[in-house]
């Protein structure tokens, strides 16, 4: 796992208490609710997003990764604590790794979820 940037624990502290959880990523409590924790999983996708976000526009970083963890915190269940980059935003997970993929559409909506079951190595 890669160090999470500087500038993105930077961004995640305003409104997150942060805390680096080993071989994972970030530990995230919601400063301003009563929200839960949840874990942002630090990887070279999610280091290589957030930096074309701060080189698109860095006064804008901040604010767009907010939204985009707002919009899964929506999303997720309760034992979905971890958040996974999944393309331009993130997916709720219960893992570290994705254990299940969701449809195309959101759970409010009717979405469902399809069982990942890994391939035998034998």
């Amino acid at each position: 796992m890669p160090e999470a940037p500087a500038g993105l624990v930077h961004a995640l502290a305003a409104a997150h208490e942060v805390a680096a959880v080993e071989g994972v990523g970030l530990m995230l409590r919601p400063r301003s609710t009563a929200g839960g924790r949840a874990v942002l999983v630090v990887d070279d996708a999610l280091v290589a997003w957030w930096d074309a976000l701060v080189g698109a526009d860095p006064r804008d970083a901040a604010a767009r990764l907010g939204s985009a963890l707002a919009a899964v915190a929506v999303e997720a269940r309760p034992t979905e604590r971890y958040r996974l980059l999944d393309g331009d935003g993130f997916t709720p997970s219960t893992r570290a790794v994705r254990p299940a993929l969701r449809d195309a559409s959101p759970p409010s909506s009717g979405g469902r979820w399809v069982p990942y079951v890994p391939r035998d190595a034998g």
